[in-house]
């Protein structure tokens, strides 16, 4: 997605939100993520993951926060409704650095 040159520079784009895995942080359907593709993710920060599809068609990407835990990686949902994930099965695309809601 497009996103204003003031929030997103080299190196950075926007993702749609869809769902409810982030709502504790109060990310919800519909905002947009800028996600940044030169920083480092580090245990806690919140990233834009790739999981590639099941079927062969489209890959998804998700926002997920990274934990570094029992010398494993994992993508956390923020809603208890969604388990953690092994970072094994995605490849993180970068870390999100701003949240825009349309009002």
């Amino acid at each position: 997605m497009e996103v204003d040159a003031e929030l997103a520079g080299p190196g950075q784009y926007g993702l749609r939100v869809r769902g409810d895995s982030m709502v504790a942080l109060g990310i919800y359907d519909g905002d947009q993520a800028v996600v940044d593709t030169r920083q480092p993710a580090h245990h806690g920060d919140l990233v834009a993951a790739l999981f590639p599809s099941d079927h062969g068609d489209e890959d998804l990407a998700s926002l997920k926060i990274l934990e570094l835990r029992d010398d494993k990686a994992w993508l956390v949902a923020a809603n208890s409704a969604y388990a953690p994930i092994p970072l094994r099965e995605a490849t993180v695309l970068g870390r999100v650095t701003t949240i825009i809601r349309r009002l």
